[in-house]
């Protein structure tokens, strides 16, 4: 079994604790929400032949994929709320990781811009 990193270097890059462990779920959340991070599954659909719907490996799951979620009609939903703002909030990372303390990512004609928290 491989190791996912993303709940020990998430809350790193934030100031925070290792919040990896499978009975943190709480944490998990109240972490999330402080820091306005949501997550949204890029595969919307996939295909598989019966008795094979406990193989979750990438390769497996990467050569069945029926269909891809549209992320970016849904990060245009989400600014069309009236509480959405177009500034994504994340963390600082020294010049000499990031290049800068600064990062724009644009997403069709919609751009946002981060500069640290």
């Amino acid at each position: 079994m491989r190791s996912n990193e993303l709940w020990k270097l998430l809350p790193t890059a934030f100031g925070g604790e290792d919040l990896s462990g499978l009975n943190r779920v709480d944490e998990k959340m109240t972490f999330m929400k402080r820091h306005h991070i949501d997550f949204v599954d890029v595969i919307e659909e996939v295909e598989v032949r019966s008795g094979s719907e406990d193989d979750v490996k990438d390769s497996f799951i990467d050569k069945h994929v029926a269909k891809w979620r549209d992320v970016i009609s849904e990060l245009q939903a989400l600014l069309s709320m009236p509480c959405a703002s177009p500034v994504v909030h994340s963390p600082t990372f020294p010049e000499s990781i990031h290049g800068s303390s600064k990062s724009k990512i644009t997403a069709g004609s919609t751009t946002f811009n981060s500069g640290g928290l």
